[in-house]
């Protein structure tokens, strides 16, 4: 696991939780998300898309302070304080959950019930310290943060994006390199439908993710022609092809430091990383009229991103918001989920619920359609 930083810098106050917002394609819908705090002045926050079933995120989501805290007496010094510990402590958090949920599928797929060999998730987690951004990212969910130009974050400055993560997926040219790399003779190792289309093994996009066991373990490959028994890869079969072992970055905290937007796919699918800082900006400081509450940010950006793929399946944003979750709305936009953490002194959104703020999606469609919400 490779771990980028820059050189420490000054550090600003401590964050309160994240706002949240989701939108499902899915029924159900498949992304998680979870916040909480890591001892004092660590603020962990986590998306989770899952694939296959929804069945590994929720897994992931409920384990993940668990296997952090299991894993914690194996530091040799304080995360809080030291950024590369606090990367070590989450990739071994993130083998953790692997093995358990494992664990907790082996006995199901050894009945015949195959399903579960190809649940998974990719998995994006920000651990924010007084001094530090820590970020650990297996998949292609993304986290960006908006960092003010002139270092002031109440001033009118546009926000600089600073990546905090890459994606990984087969259709990345360095991902397709280490697979070929780790597979040598496989020439199906990667196989592309279209040039933003790549499957490793002609199965699975993601190249890092929980879960996907029948990719990952020669036990839970399933049995040719027998497709209740699970996925079957035949010959020139060498797993390990994926892993749970996180991309870390981490990063010192600045006095300019805004915000940071983490989303699965679904939020990266209908914008740049560009384009939603750009927005996120807009709400918080408007050129005109009263900034957006915290709050409610999330929900705005979720809202824009549905905005963005109705125009591009060319129908309105009603047309859209009415199709029913499942089939027909999946085949136009995935899963959206987001979740903003506030890194200035403006404080922090109020609290909704365990996974953080939360913004009222549900309630917005309700008004949207001229109805109450649930």
């Amino acid at each position: 696991m490779a771990l980028s930083s820059i050189a420490v810098a000054e550090a600003p106050v401590a964050v309160d939780v994240p706002t949240t917002a989701s939108y499902p394609a899915n029924h159900p819908i498949e992304d998680r998300n979870v916040s909480f705090a890591l001892g004092a002045g660590v603020r962990v926050a986590a998306v989770f898309d899952g694939h296959g079933g929804w069945q590994c995120s929720d897994f992931a989501m409920n384990e993940l302070e668990s296997a952090i805290t299991a894993e914690r007496p194996h530091c040799n010094t304080d995360p809080a304080h030291d950024p590369a510990e606090l990367g070590r402590l989450l990739a071994r958090a993130y083998g953790r959950l692997d093995r358990d949920f494992a664990a907790a599928v082996r006995p199901a797929f050894r009945l015949g019930f195959g399903n579960v060999a190809h649940a998974g998730a990719c998995s994006l987690t920000c651990a924010v310290s007084p001094d530090h951004i820590v970020v650990a990212n297996a998949g292609d969910c993304r986290a960006v943060l908006a960092v003010a130009e002139d270092d002031n974050p109440a001033g009118s400055a546009p926000s600089a994006v600073v990546e905090l993560s890459r994606d990984h997926n087969a259709r990345e040219p360095r991902e397709k390199e280490r697979l070929a790399a780790e597979h040598p003779g496989e020439d199906d190792i990667v196989l592309c439908k279209s040039p933003t289309a790549c499957y490793v093994k002609g199965r699975l996009q993601p190249t890092r993710c929980l879960g996907d066991f029948y990719l990952k373990l020669p036990e839970f490959n399933g049995v040719a022609e027998e497709r209740s028994r699970g996925r079957h890869i035949g010959p020139r079969y060498t797993p390990p092809y994926i892993t749970s072992e996180p991309e870390l970055h981490a990063r010192p905290r600045t006095a300019g430091d805004r915000f940071i937007v983490m989303g699965s796919d679904g939020l990266w699918d209908a914008m740049s990383s560009e384009e939603a800082v750009d927005f996120v900006d807009g709400l918080l400081r408007p050129k005109q009229g009263p900034a957006t509450p915290r709050d409610e940010v999330a929900d705005k950006l979720v809202q824009e991103a549905l905005r963005r793929e109705a125009a591009t399946a060319r129908m309105s944003m009603q047309r859209l918001l009415s199709l029913p979750a499942g089939r027909m709305r999946r085949g136009l936009h995935d899963d959206i989920t987001v979740s903003i953490l506030f890194l200035d002194k403006a404080g922090g959104a109020s609290t909704g619920g365990p996974g953080g703020a939360s913004g009222g999606i549900f309630g917005w469609l309700a008004s949207f359609f001229g109805g109450k919400g649930d």
